[in-house]
């Protein structure tokens, strides 16, 4: 078993681009982001963990191999980490455009969310990265 520490973030996207540029943001905090690109592979990383101290940014929508569009499968992993690590498990969902998010599952989603949900078209990337590091109230090693 591993943990998810207090200054460890975890990326789940499926956009390249994204991880790319976050990873990129985050090392320039001092902050070596686990990234992981899919839906199956981060429940399976959920699963080895044995404790949640860090944050995880969550992309809302994520394939896999059972479901190609998505379907809101990181709001599932959302309530996965939640039913697994409790209230206090902090992680914040991403999205390419709010505005297509289901008024239903961005509701759910803002509400279960400590920064809402962060829209990557209105936020750079280095935002982002800035506000999950205030957010989980650790400096990075460029601190």
């Amino acid at each position: 078993m591993t943990r998810l520490g207090p200054s460890d973030v975890l990326v789940v996207d499926d956009r390249a681009d994204t991880l790319d540029e976050l990873i990129t943001e985050f090392q320039l905090l001092g902050i070596q982001p686990m990234v992981i690109s899919g839906y199956e592979e981060a429940v399976r990383y959920i699963d080895q963990l044995d404790s949640w101290a860090g944050l995880g940014l969550i992309d809302v929508r994520l394939p896999s191999s059972r479901d190609t569009d998505g379907n809101w499968l990181g709001l599932d992993l959302g309530a996965q980490i939640r039913a697994r690590f409790g209230p206090s498990a902090k992680f914040a969902y991403v999205t390419a455009v709010v505005s297509m998010v289901p008024t239903a599952e961005y509701q759910r989603a803002a509400a279960t969310s400590i920064l809402g949900v962060i829209d990557k078209f209105h936020y750079s990337p280095r935002d982002v990265a800035s506000a999950a590091v205030r957010e989980m109230g650790v400096e990075g090693d460029a601190g």
